[in-house]
């Protein structure tokens, strides 16, 4: 269902066949569904948050143009990338080609909004720039900051190097605000928090493998996930020992979320800003580009001007223990971010054991790259 902003000159396209909601066969609605649609069309809401309502995005465009010196009227596209009831991702531009972002999160207890807006005051320089905060619909308005990396198919070595720096220089100016940012409600990614976290996860791996599943590919047994646990526990002590700083993470680190523009790139999208291990978080990334730039020359740039940019914090000897340990931690990370998705409820689905044995394997595969890098510098 849509709403139509604005009658077109030469009518609504013939495409829609147009029907009186009573004509509708009921059997079409589940849930609440027949419900919510009346609500909207005769009391203008649901009642199930503020783009659930007819007129929304007027009231988005009147704010954003209050924000921007424009009139509405000249935001001549309009582009909603996704949407709920409580959410949206729209980008605006003008006739002069102009672009800014509306962003709004479903987001009850407010941590996103608080936490994007504490992020962009403490580190401006990696974050877009925002031109209006919205506390009602807990959302932001900002400029348009670049293209996604991942966008870039062809993208030069050398940009590569410019993220791996950028992200170490971030990571290394947020060392002093490492507790505050934990009260303020980033997530505990610490080393001690996921050593806490791992016994319940690998016991879902455990569980999840042992379900049958005569249509799935090979998967590992209930006694190498135990040995998981163990290689993984001595990887962190490893990496304990190492005198790493725990730092600001992106706990949804990607290519999709790295914005290059003018030579330079920002960060965004910080719904899991997290306290954690540094190298870790880039090794996220790492294995993020490896997917989409598999040229050696790109991996060693990236990974060379990682090296040298905390190279002024740490010594080379410390650089090197901390990479040796690195592939289970970026792992286990990852899982402790979506360990609800380990749950014994989600592991009566499916689709979800099938996810716990893929991560099961993700696991098992960085175990082997932490003992080859071992057996390197051993």
């Amino acid at each position: 269902m849509a709403e139509v902003i604005e009658r077109p000159a030469t009518g609504i396209d013939s495409s829609f066949s147009w029907r009186k909601l009573e004509e509708l066969a009921m059997d079409e609605f589940v849930d609440e569904e027949l419900l919510s649609v009346q609500r909207l069309l005769f009391e203008g809401s649901t009642g199930r948050g503020q783009f659930s309502r007819l007129g929304w995005i007027g009231d988005v465009l009147a704010w954003a143009a209050a924000h921007t010196d424009v009139d509405p009227g000249q935001f001549v596209e309009i582009k909603q990338i996704n949407g709920s009831s409580s959410s949206a991702l729209i980008r605006l531009t003008t006739a002069a080609g102009a672009a800014v972002w509306f962003k709004a999160v479903a987001d009850p207890e407010m941590t996103e909004y608080r936490m994007t807006a504490a992020l962009r005051k403490l580190f401006p320089d990696y974050l877009p720039t925002f031109l209006a905060m919205h506390d009602v619909w807990h959302a932001w308005l900002m400029e348009d900051a670049g293209r996604p990396l991942d966008d870039m198919e062809n993208a030069r070595p050398r940009l590569f190097e410019e993220v791996a720096h950028h992200l170490a220089d971030l990571q290394k100016a947020s060392i002093p605000r490492a507790s505050s940012l934990l009260d303020q409600g980033c997530a505990d990614l610490r080393l001690s928090a996921l050593c806490a976290q791992m016994p319940g996860i690998m016991a879902s791996l455990e569980e999840a493998v042992e379900v049958p599943d005569y249509g799935s590919h090979s998967y590992l047994r209930k006694a190498r996930i135990r040995a998981l646990h163990r290689t993984f526990q001595d990887a962190a002590d490893q990496l304990q020992a190492s005198g790493v700083p725990d730092t600001l993470v992106h706990s949804d680190i990607s290519t999709e979320n790295i914005l290059i523009a003018d030579g330079t790139c920002i960060f965004t999208d910080w719904a899991q800003a997290a306290i954690g291990n540094p190298f870790a978080n880039f090794e996220q990334l790492r294995m993020q580009v490896a997917q989409h730039q598999n040229a050696a020359v790109v991996q060693e740039r990236l990974l060379a001007a990682y090296m040298r940019t905390w190279s002024s914090q740490l010594s080379a000897p410390q650089i090197r223990q901390a990479f040796t340990a690195i592939p289970p931690i970026a792992i286990a990370m990852y899982l402790s971010t979506r360990r609800d998705w380990l749950s014994p409820e989600k592991l009566r689905e499916q689709q979800f054991v099938r996810y716990a044995r893929s991560m099961a394997r993700q696991m098992d595969r960085a175990v082997q790259e932490y003992e080859a890098r071992e057996a390197l510098t051993a």
